[in-house]
């Protein structure tokens, strides 16, 4: 007996989200969206701006990463101490700077990383 599919098949290429729910139930959102967005209508577009480009190279350079998801888990990490009302600095600039620290060989993101921190050290 063949089962119907209730997720996601794939035969070749690859999928690239920002975010993906597959499933009976299945919910996703893309936070980030709504915390650069609430960042510019706050004054700190810059901050947005950084944000949104070191999200976009993780993604873009993922397969060189040496640990994707726990990167990514740290960026995530960065998106929702960014979204507080009082985000902490110390919190953001330790998380950033590990960032940078563990991808140095992918010079997009450590860019991006870098970037970010010193719009965080001048906007917040």
């Amino acid at each position: 007996m063949e089962r119907a599919n209730e997720g996601l098949s794939q035969s070749g290429g690859s999928i690239q989200a920002g975010a993906m729910a597959v499933g009976r139930g299945a919910t996703a959102s893309n936070v980030s969206n709504t915390v650069c967005d609430a960042l510019r209508e706050g004054g700190r577009g810059p901050i947005a701006d950084r944000l949104d480009e070191l999200l976009r190279a993780l993604r873009d350079h993922a397969a060189e990463l040496p640990d994707p998801d726990g990167i990514q888990g740290s960026a995530d990490t960065v998106v929702h101490e960014l979204a507080r009302d009082e985000p902490n600095k110390i919190t953001i600039l330790g998380i950033l700077s590990g960032i940078r620290d563990t991808v140095g060989s992918v010079s997009g993101i450590a860019a991006a990383a870098g970037g970010l921190m010193t719009e965080v050290r001048n906007l917040l």
